[in-house]
This record gives C-alpha cells, structure tokens and sequence, in this order.
C-alpha cells in the first residue's frame, strides 16, 4: 500500500462512513493502513530504533499543569464548535417547508449546532452557576439532542414575542428578513417574470438568488454568469435545460418540482419551460451581486463582420438580433 492509497484510506473514514463500517473494523484499517505506511521507510533497520511511539518527545509540564481541562477535558467535551444559532418552526395548518443554500459547498447535517446539545456537553456545575439554577430545575433538561421534534404551536403572535424578550430597546439592528414574493418583478413579461436579491437590495446577504417563473412555452434566454457557479432549484411546473461547457461538452436535463440543477461558472445555457404550467425555480449564486451576460446583448455588441465569420450572420439577419438583455423569452 502507497502513501496515495494510505490518504484514501482516511479520507474514507469520515464521520459518515466511520459510523456506517463500526469503530472496530475502522479501527483495524486504520491500524493496518499505518503499519504498511511504517513498512515503506527505505531502512527498516532505522524503524527498529524509532522509539517515537514509546517516547512522544519532550513535554511543557508547566503548561500542561496550566490547562488540565485542555490536556484531560472533562467528559461533556466532544467534536467541533460551530456558530450563529437560529431556530425554525412550523406553524398551523401545514407546518412549513423550507429551503437551506450555504456559500460553501461543506455543509453537513452531523454539523448542526443544536442548543440541546451544547447543554448536554457542559458540565452541570457551570450550567448551575450561569443560569442560577439549581440541579432539580437542570433534570429537565433533554437527555439526548434535539434536531427536528415535535412541540406546542406558538400561542404569540410575531409582535407579542418580540415585545416579552424587550420590544426595540434589544432589537437587532440586522434585517435578517427578505420577503422576496412581495417584490416588485425585477423583470415581467408576457412569458413570465424574475425577481432578484442580492447585496444591492439585500446588503446583509453574501448570496445572490433569482426567483423565476416561466410560461408554458417560455424560455429564460441563452446566457452565462461570470462570476459564480448556479444552483437551481426547481418548485414547481417542468423545464429543460442545455447547459454547454468547453470543449465540445453539452448536456441536456429535463427538470420537475423538487429537482436541483447545477450550472459551472461561465458555462452558457438556457432553460425553457416544457410543461403546460407555470415554471417555477430558484436561481442561486454564491456570490453578493446577481451577474448575468446575454447572448444576443453580446452578440450585437460584436463587429457585424465578426459575427458573420463565425456564424454567418449577414448585417440585416444580426439587426433582427434583440438589442438588450431579455432574460425571458
């Protein structure tokens, strides 16, 4: 086994897959993976001297005395911290179903932060100091962590709940709230209609998103987004998407209701509605400012002479050419 194989070897075991394959067979990989590492040293006679694994190196006792909950945590430590709590639930008659778009591409599930779990994972004497409670009222705290579980409808309103924490003296002053359907339409036509958001209307959000719907019939126009890659996803209706990338690449994908798309940065393509309803999906881009180039904008701003070279174009079929951006068609 290669140093490229032995890498493998722990890439697979992620917290996924450790739980998936049991400790012990993770374990015994690991194990074997780390001996056959040990075996490609060039002199095998130098690793029988290696007395590394008996004797780690030299200790700073001093700091180590300094921080024992650092060096011997207490059994409430585990994993990671992660920030930014928030919490969401549904309300009657339906519940709620939402839609969760990060600007990274490694968000995890296991990688929640959940307000059970951190009291769970602090020891009960600080909890008892900083509540100022004692350890009767701590009992009633969960035993295990709760990520999506069942509870008692609201019986405040918004503005009720807002004025018992303290109304606006504690309010934040960050909106963290778009109301992206009571939007004007960016953009409306005959064939539908898109609605923007980002930093320009939004300043506290680093994403960029487009809500667009689509007639049956209509097409949201040959274009590409040069400054970030585009997820979509799809709410309603039906629709087809082309998407091109160079070299010689292109790939068509039918899309439903609940179906994601992906588009790489600077790939062109279109999306068109094939359906008999509405068409309707989110544009998403993990960048601040929605950007988008259209084809027959470019085009008309290109040489006549050009266009002709590469597409045969003559000047009075290139004039036929939309002048602006249309985005729906």
């Amino acid at each position: 086994m290669n140093s490229k194989q032995y890498d493998n070897i722990l890439k697979a075991l992620s917290r996924r897959n450790f739980l998936r394959t049991g400790s012990a067979v993770a374990m015994t990989a690991l194990a074997g993976a780390a001996a056959v590492r040990a075996q490609e040293r060039p002199s095998t006679r130098e690793a029988e001297h290696d007395h590394s694994s008996s004797d780690p190196g030299p200790e700073n006792k001093s700091l180590l005395d300094e921080n024992p909950d650092s060096n011997s945590p207490p059994p409430t430590d585990h994993g990671h911290v992660v920030p930014l709590p928030h919490s969401i639930q549904g309300l009657d008659p339906d519940g709620t179903e939402f839609l969760l778009v990060f600007n990274q591409g490694d968000f995890s599930e296991d990688g929640t932060m959940l307000l059970s779990a951190w009291m769970a994972h602090t020891p009960r004497e600080v909890l008892s100091k900083n509540f100022g409670l004692d350890r009767e009222a701590l009992a009633k705290l969960p035993t295990e962590p709760l990520y999506i579980f069942p509870g008692a409808v609201p019986a405040n309103t918004v503005a009720q709940d807002k004025e018992e924490i303290g109304g606006s003296s504690v309010a934040s002053s960050f909106q963290a709230t778009f109301k992206m359907k009571s939007m004007a339409p960016t953009r409306a036509t005959e064939k539908g209609e898109v609605r923007i958001v980002d930093s320009r209307n939004f300043p506290q959000v680093k994403l960029a998103a487009a809500l667009v719907t689509l007639k049956p019939g209509g097409l949201r126009e040959l274009h590409w987004h040069p400054n970030s890659s585009e997820w979509q996803y799809w709410i309603g209706g039906k629709g087809r998407m082309t998407v091109f990338f160079p070299y010689d690449n292109a790939r068509t994908v039918d899309f439903n209701a609940n179906d994601v798309g992906y588009v790489p940065s600077n790939a062109p393509h279109y999306i068109e509605n094939t359906g008999d309803t509405d068409a309707v999906f989110l544009e998403m881009l993990a960048t601040d400012v929605f950007e988008d180039v259209s084809l027959n904008q470019w085009l008309r701003r290109l040489p006549a002479q050009m266009v002709e070279a590469h597409l045969g174009f003559d000047k009075a079929v290139l004039a036929k050419i939309p002048d602006g951006k249309l985005e729906l068609l």
